[in-house]
């Protein structure tokens, strides 16, 4: 249904556009299509491509993770984060702080312990 209603606002902005760009052309009135475009394009298309965002990420809440996967793609960063698919990357750096520390702290070591022996690197 959120499809539908997305893809039928495009079609009214489209049809919408034309009829404005061809008055514009013939230099007379547009019948408030221009107008309607603009609204179209600035606020009704943004709210239904929410909403189709929204209900796709729903719907893939009750699939499988292997069922799911097709759609994935269709989904930006946050959606799958959302999910549960995928991890911020703050929340991760946070958890794993400790073990980035102690990588870079015996990274620094042994190239410190290298340079102190003499080994050229």
């Amino acid at each position: 249904m959120n499809l539908g209603m997305l893809v039928g606002a495009r079609a009214s902005h489209q049809a919408c556009s034309n009829v404005k760009t061809r008055a514009d052309e013939l230099t007379v009135f547009d019948g408030n299509a221009g107008a309607v475009a603009l609204k179209l394009k600035e606020k009704q298309i943004p709210q239904l491509e929410l909403n189709v965002r929204g209900a796709l990420t729903q719907y893939l809440r009750h699939l499988p993770k292997e069922e799911a996967a097709p759609y994935l793609s269709l989904l930006k960063p946050e959606d799958l984060v959302a999910l549960g698919l995928k991890v911020r990357m703050r929340d991760w750096v946070m958890k794993n702080l400790v073990t980035i520390g102690l990588s870079v702290a015996a990274t620094v070591a042994g190239a410190l312990l290298l340079a102190w022996l003499g080994v050229p690197h």
